[in-house]
């Protein structure tokens, strides 16, 4: 979007690092914040009927990027997360506007979407064991829509729709070594059978 962001340095040398791996406290920190402005469109359009209709459009980009990091030297395991969030809003507006009605249709279409990277390492043995993790959290997709219609001798009506759908979050695959590399960080858990327990 021809935005230049600064740079920002998470750590500067080992001992920088293991400093701040060591006071860590687990609260996310906010990397970058802010608010992006799209599009911001007006326009008349001539209909074939003679009347003119107006055009709005605006649209509206909310990003967050933060940062956490967790350290235990009980597990000998740390953790990293980065967490990129981002929303977007678009609302549109066309209205006709005449001597004897008035009437138009708005719009509104709105989203927000997640992508967390987990980075775990285990310090137990060595070679240490790393694992990455790419998740994608379920993302709400709302759709608002509301047509009005009002005549000079003030009769009129409003019909309003609403639609939400709901896409499912996944964890997106790595390459193969990583995966491998995952299922010794987090071995599977052998299913409990409990048919000849006491409990």
């Amino acid at each position: 979007f021809d935005v230049q962001l600064r740079p920002v340095t998470f750590f500067n040398g080992y001992s920088d690092l293991m400093s701040k791996m060591l006071s860590a406290s687990g609260d996310p920190v906010s990397v970058v914040k802010g608010l992006i402005l799209l599009i911001d469109h007006s326009q008349d359009i001539q209909l074939q009927s003679g009347l003119k209709a107006n055009m709005e459009i605006q649209g509206g980009l909310a990003i967050d990027i933060s940062g956490s990091m967790e350290f235990s030297l009980w597990y000998r395991e740390s953790k990293t997360r980065v967490k990129n969030r981002v929303a977007v809003v678009i609302t549109s507006d066309v209205t006709v506007d005449a001597s004897f009605v008035k009437a138009g249709v708005e719009s509104r279409a709105e989203t927000e979407a997640g992508l967390e990277f987990i980075s775990t390492v285990q310090f137990s043995q060595y070679p240490f064991l790393v694992c990455m993790q790419m998740d994608k959290a379920e993302a709400p997709l709302r759709q608002f829509e509301t047509k009005y219609e009002r005549l000079s001798t003030g009769r009129g009506y409003v019909s309003r729709r609403r639609k939400e759908s709901l896409v499912a979050g996944c964890e997106l695959p790595l390459h193969q070594e990583n995966s491998e590399m995952c299922n010794v960080v987090f071995p599977p858990q052998p299913e409990s059978d409990n048919s000849g327990g006491w409990f």
